[in-house]
Formats: structure tokens, C-alpha cells, sequence
């Protein structure tokens, strides 16, 4: 029988009336059969894709600067807004950190994280991140003081010089990087400095490369954590850099007010 039917379906090649009368006798009905395989197609070639960007994060994450050199990890389901007195703001900061994560996968953006120490900034932060990389997309932690000692520490052991540039070329070329408590760099807010020359260079060479001249848009997304405001940031780094850094648009803004410090804290 399934010999009859193959070579029926041979015999029909070519035909197009022979084979959709094949099909309508054998119960197949055409346009459900296409947009299937269709779906299969797509699903595969997704599934390509993620695959291609999970070897790439694998890369970027032997690049990443981690705060203490000790690689973290977060996702929205282990936010515990509870941990807070004013849960229904730690539940808002999560929710709009979320809208923003599925805005980068639409359109390239920077995105500021902005509170006192240790309210949640980075765990949002690295949600966000996390997010995105299961949707198709490249990411890269650096925290701005890890770095900052890198460059200083480059004159004195030299072999220190690749790993620099190996993070710099993937500061460049992720599709979102975190830049992980901006600012501390600069010093303590009582004697808030500007930053060293070197880590200058370094971040306004990242953020020329990340931003497009001619159409007046970032290249790739960035989020920033920070402990500071705008005014101290600009107390450290030239304004061109922070143009080029801080959005304009209120609403790429996340400000962890009336938050507490939960580090330690236990339900």
C-alpha cells in the first residue's frame, strides 16, 4: 500500500491538479502541511541562531569584569520584592526593568539603574541580561572598578595587557553590555574625583564605538548601574562621554528610591 502511495505521489510531481487531488483523496490538507514545515523551518533556524549566541556569550563571559571577580547570575523569577518594606515599589522597579529588557529586543538603547547600594540595581541588572540572551542576544558584564584596577595594574604585569584588550573589543562588540557600578570609580562621595586618565580613554573609545554619528543612535544597548547622581557623574567623566552614556528618555531611567539596603537579608 505505502508503495502505491509513494508512487502515486512520484507520478503527480509536476502536476499541480494531479497532486492536490492526491492529497484531497488521501485526507492531506495542503496549506496546513506548508505552514507546518514553514514553522519547522523557522524554529529551526532559531534554534541555530541561539546556538550561534550562546557560543558567543560563552566568550564574552570569560571577558566579563566581574565586582570581586566572582561571576553572578540572576533572572526576574528571583526577585523577592518582600525583602522590602515597600514591597509594591521593589514589584514597580522589577516590572519596568522587565518592559525594558523586552524594549532592547526591539530597539538598541541605554538604560541607567540608579539608587543607593544594595537595593537590587545589579540582580535587575543582570536579569534583564539574562533575559535577552535567551532571546537571541549577545551580553557582557563589566564592572567599572574591576576595570579601572586592570588599567592601573597593566605597567606593573604586562601580561595583564590582553585581557584588557580582549575586554575592550567585547565592551565594543556585545549586543548589550553592563556596566556594573558606574561611578565607584570615581572615589567615595565625599571626595568624589575625576577619574584617571586612562580610564577616560577607555570608556569614551566604548562609547564612540557604541553610538552612530550619522543617525544620531546608540549601537547596541547598554545598561549602567550606579550609586551616584548624574551631577557627581559628571564630576568624574567629560560630558561628551556621559551624552553619549546617560539617556535623555525619563523613562530608560530606573530610580530604586524608598528602597532598602537588603544585602544579607533573609525572608
Amino acid at each position: 500500500m505505502t508503495k502505491n502511495i509513494a508512487m502515486e505521489v512520484l507520478q503527480a510531481v509536476g502536476n499541480p491538479e494531479k497532486f492536490e487531488r492526491l492529497a484531497k483523496e488521501h485526507g492531506v490538507d495542503l496549506k496546513k502541511a506548508a505552514a507546518t514545515q514553514e514553522d519547522r523551518n523557522k524554529a529551526a533556524q532559531h534554534t541555530y541562531e541561539q546556538m550561534l549566541t550562546d557560543k558567543k556569550n560563552k566568550a564574552y563571559r570569560r571577558y566579563s569584569l566581574y565586582s570581586g571577580n566572582k561571576p553572578i547570575n540572576f533572572s526576574f523569577n528571583q526577585w523577592k520584592p518582600e525583602l522590602q518594606d515597600d514591597s509594591e515599589k521593589a514589584k514597580q522597579v522589577a516590572k519596568q526593568c522587565h518592559q525594558l529588557a523586552q524594549s532592547i529586543l526591539e530597539e538598541n538603547q541605554n538604560v541607567v539603574l540608579s539608587g543607593k547600594p544594595g537595593v537590587g540595581k545589579t540582580s535587575l541588572a543582570l536579569a534583564m541580561l539574562n533575559y535577552v540572551a535567551h532571546r537571541n542576544k549577545t551580553v557582557m558584564v563589566v564592572s567599572t572598578m574591576e576595570l579601572l584596577r586592570l588599567l592601573r595594574d597593566r605597567y606593573e604585569q604586562p601580561e595583564l595587557r590582553q585581557r584588557i584588550a580582549d575586554t575592550m573589543r567585547g565592551m565594543k562588540e556585545a549586543d548589550v553590555l553592563l556596566l556594573d557600578d558606574f561611578g565607584t570609580e570615581g572615589g567615595m562621595k565625599e571626595n568624589i574625583k575625576p577619574v584617571h586618565k586612562d580610564m577616560q580613554d577607555e570608556m569614551y573609545s566604548v562609547s564612540n564605538a557604541r553610538f552612530d554619528e550619522e543617525e544620531n543612535a546608540p549601537v547596541g544597548s547598554i545598561i549602567i548601574t550606579t550609586n551616584n547622581t548624574f551631577d557627581e557623574l559628571h564630576m568624574m567623566y567629560n560630558d561628551k562621554l556621559l551624552s553619549r552614556l546617560i539617556p535623555k528618555n525619563k523613562d530608560q531611567i530606573v530610580v530604586f528610591d524608598k528602597l532598602d539596603d537588603v544585602r544579607g537579608k533573609k525572608q
